[in-house]
């Protein structure tokens, strides 16, 4: 066990904490779904966890993979505004080419070298697409995905009803379109109704397979 207080510089992620607190309260991790989590506790005894150095780390923000990270290196994803969350817009700027960083030699990430490392950002770009198909997109759902914590779970992953929910045709809003009719029929206000699609609509923390949180740990800083 730490004797004495210590500074780790293993990257974990908020997806790390579920295992951890099972595994400190002896309750057994479900066996029906696939956890990218590991337990933090060798840790606190001086030993390794159990995740190789290299293993990629993914940051979804919303429906859109934004970054992937691998060792020290992360790469930050072409972007377009329309991918980006209503949030997220005053501060992210859409991305035109990928933009790789050395963590280890620019925690901040002023220091673009994507130009003189070729190679890597076309691994590390392929590990996205791959990801991608497994975890979604913007407007896409992946393979791997967990139904939508919401009352629609079949109806797309949408993070703007303006935006993304009422361009969409009648065929994919299913039994939301109907479900909305019927609370305005019943004489909703407009703050219900918006609370209403709030509810049904709003991404869902737990959608992704990997992520019981969607924020990965990035250099020194937890995203969530």
């Amino acid at each position: 066990m730490i004797e004495q207080p210590a500074i780790v510089d293993v990257p974990t992620n908020a997806m790390d904490l579920f295992p951890t607190l099972s595994e400190l309260i002896g309750a057994p991790m479900p066996t029906d779904r696939i956890y990218d989590g590991v337990s933090l506790t060798p840790l606190l005894s001086g030993e390794s966890i159990a995740r190789p150095d290299d293993k990629p780390f993914y940051y979804y923000n919303c429906e859109n993979l934004q970054a992937v990270r691998v060792g020290d290196w992360k790469l930050h994803l072409p972007r377009t505004k329309e991918q980006i969350p209503w949030w997220a817009r005053n501060k992210q700027k859409p991305i035109q080419t990928p933009e790789l960083y050395n963590l280890a030699a620019d925690v901040t990430e002023t220091q673009n070298v994507a130009n003189q490392h070729p190679e890597r950002v076309s691994q590390m770009m392929a590990l996205a697409e791959q990801t991608r198909l497994k975890l979604g997109e913007f407007g896409e759902r992946g393979t791997e995905q967990r139904p939508t914590g919401t009352l629609f779970p079949e109806v797309p992953i949408l993070s703007n009803q303006s935006q993304d929910w009422d361009p969409l045709p009648d065929v994919e809003k299913g039994r939301g379109k109907t479900e909305f009719k019927k609370q305005r029929a019943d004489g909703k206000n407009n703050k219900g109704k918006k609370k209403a699609n709030r509810r049904v609509l709003s991404d869902d923390m737990n959608r992704k397979r990997c992520n019981q949180f969607k924020y990965w740990a990035f250099g020194t800083t937890f995203f969530g």
